[in-house]
């Protein structure tokens, strides 16, 4: 399948959410020949659920501070899975 229309002009995407399912869609469209772009509110960073966050205080702005990741917050852990055991 070719990403140029009729017209000659690659078909434009736009992808609202710059998390992990965002990023990886971009990067496979982007690939298949597809102009994209994607959207997030930046308050942060990219990645979504699965990014990190750095703190400083005056104490560690020396050492540059601490890094956290900010991760994902749940787990479906249905009967069978392999998360079933860390619900119990």
């Amino acid at each position: 399948m070719s990403a140029a229309t009729t017209s000659g002009r690659r078909p434009a995407v736009a992808i609202v959410g710059g998390g992990i399912s965002g990023l990886v869609a971009g990067a496979q469209l982007t690939a298949a020949g597809l102009d994209v772009t994607v959207y997030d509110t930046g308050e942060h960073a990219c990645g979504g659920r699965v990014s990190s966050r750095e703190v400083s205080s005056p104490t560690t702005a020396p050492q540059g501070g601490w890094e956290f990741d900010h991760s994902t917050q749940y787990f479906t852990a249905t009967p069978g899975s392999r998360f079933e055991q860390l619900a119990m």
